[in-house]
């Protein structure tokens, strides 16, 4: 009798579904553990997780308009000059 091995199967990339939160993060989960099993990327999984970055950032950012005006130099300067000498309240 001629033995026959079996080859075990070795997944080519492994799925961490320990930090899904929505329906929407399923793609990017299998995205991700494509690009760190360096496989290449469809254009939807690469959409899926530019998207997602932007879903993370998108509530971070303030946008601050600031027109204020700034003294001219020399009362910036003379304010710099009489500081150390006033008196704090």
């Amino acid at each position: 009798m001629k033995k026959t091995s079996k080859k075990q199967f070795k997944p080519s990339y492994v799925v961490d579904f320990d930090d899904i939160q929505t329906l929407e993060d399923i793609p990017v989960a299998f995205a991700l553990a494509k690009h760190n099993a360096s496989i290449p990327l469809t254009d939807e999984e690469l959409i899926d997780i530019i998207d997602w970055v932007v879903d993370g950032i998108r509530p971070n950012i303030t946008i601050i308009n600031c027109a204020c005006k700034k003294a001219p130099w020399y009362k910036r300067f003379w304010r710099w000059v009489k500081k150390p000498f006033t008196k704090k309240k």
